[in-house]
């Protein structure tokens, strides 16, 4: 019974996982924030952020490139061998770089036990790769592994934070299931069994050899994790936990969005269809007017709900970067459901650059005219976007 139920009911291919590990992703740093600020203050939560963002640095450099080649590959028909061999080298090479820019970091930023602990943020990326669970619909597998690693640390979490002094032991909480489920997930990719076969130089030159339209991609994944950074640099670690707050409403908002630009990539993959991407577009536009609308409608009543501690500046900025989707959602139609599926990789990489270098110009600004806030960052990322989606935008009809 219980067989049949595992493979005609709920067999490890079903779609279901995958979209469970969606919302795993969603909501596992939802419930962090509502637990730990009221234990840890805005303070301590803030401090943990900004080193987890400095995890997530590390992770934008490891994943460089290879989240896409690894799909291609895998869906590729190469012996399971070859396959075995090629995800080998690439978890060897990525932990290799990901060390040597924790190395880095601890350099710079000085050893602690909070900044190692974060390290999960990058390690959960390299030893499970959802790529590689996602190529050969293993989704179950993943389901499982995400499942140990965010979801086993909660109840240690619950009994040994007691108060703003226990911070550090979030991130080591979260760093010891990653691990564990991290080395069952190597044990499931039989990576031991193909280490003989690892071929680094290989690897080493398609991390060299990566499109040059992925650089500016990979830079703006790296300056949208900055404010976080910039504003516990230079104005305080509560600034950061406000910036976070509106950070999560935000990718909450963007979710339909991430949904919608994979089905339209999915269909017009193979042939490209103006028109269509065209009139869809402006359809997601209008519900994505709509949604945002009646978020801001609800707003107050969301942030009662969830008994959130949200200054007036907190407020605006949430507002501000909710308006944003729209333009993240105009970003995506542009250059991932147009440019991309055209192989226009010049006007991807150009209509970013735009964007990445009125990001720094206004940066630098604010900075030196001692202008820096919550609210500054918010409308510089905003700018950034708008420039972007207007840098795209003339270069289509341009052509």
């Amino acid at each position: 019974m219980v067989k049949y139920i595992e493979q005609e009911i709920f067999p490890s291919n079903n779609i279901i996982y995958l979209y469970l590990v969606y919302g795993i992703n969603i909501l596992f740093p939802i419930a962090l924030l509502l637990y730990l600020i009221p234990i840890v203050g805005e303070n301590g939560y803030g401090t943990i952020i900004y080193y987890q963002t400095l995890g997530s640095i590390i992770l934008a450099i490891t994943d460089f490139g290879y989240e896409l080649k690894g799909i291609q590959f895998i869906a590729s028909d190469k012996s399971e061998e070859s396959k075995k061999s090629f995800i080998s080298s690439i978890i060897i090479f990525k932990s290799i770089i990901a060390f040597l820019s924790l190395a880095l970091l601890t350099l710079i930023d000085g050893v602690s036990l909070i900044l190692i602990g974060s390290s999960w943020v990058f390690l959960y990326s390299i030893f499970i790769p959802n790529w590689y669970y996602i190529g050969t619909s293993q989704y179950l597998k993943l389901f499982y592994l995400t499942v140990l690693s965010k979801i086993g640390c909660l109840p240690v979490i619950y009994f040994l934070i007691i108060d703003s002094d226990d911070i550090q032991f979030v991130p080591l909480t979260i760093l010891v299931t990653t691990a564990a489920a991290s080395l069952l997930s190597l044990k499931k990719l039989q990576i031991s069994n193909f280490l003989y076969k690892v071929n680094l130089k290989d690897v080493v030159l398609e991390f060299f050899s990566t499109p040059k339209y992925s650089l500016p991609s990979l830079a703006m994944l790296m300056l949208k994790a900055s404010p976080k950074i910039i504003l516990g640099r230079f104005i305080g670690y509560e600034s950061v936990t406000q910036y976070d707050i509106a950070e999560k409403f935000m990718n909450i908002l963007k979710v339909p969005n991430q949904l919608y630009t994979k089905h339209i990539i999915q269909k017009v993959s193979k042939k490209f269809d103006f028109k269509y991407v065209r009139t869809k577009g402006y359809m997601s536009l209008l519900m994505n007017t709509l949604l945002i609308i009646i978020f801001n409608l609800l707003l107050f009543d969301l942030i009662g709900l969830l008994k959130l501690n949200v200054e007036d500046d907190g407020v605006k900025l949430i507002r501000l970067l909710s308006i944003n989707v729209l333009f993240v959602l105009g970003t995506n139609i542009i250059t991932q459901q147009i440019f991309l599926p055209q192989n226009r990789f010049n006007d991807f990489k150009n209509s970013n650059l735009v964007g990445i270098s009125v990001f720094l110009i206004l940066i630098i600004l604010f900075y030196a005219n001692n202008i820096l806030s919550i609210i500054s960052i918010g409308t510089i990322v905003i700018i950034s976007e708008i420039l972007v989606v207007l840098s795209g935008i003339l270069i289509l009809y341009r052509q």
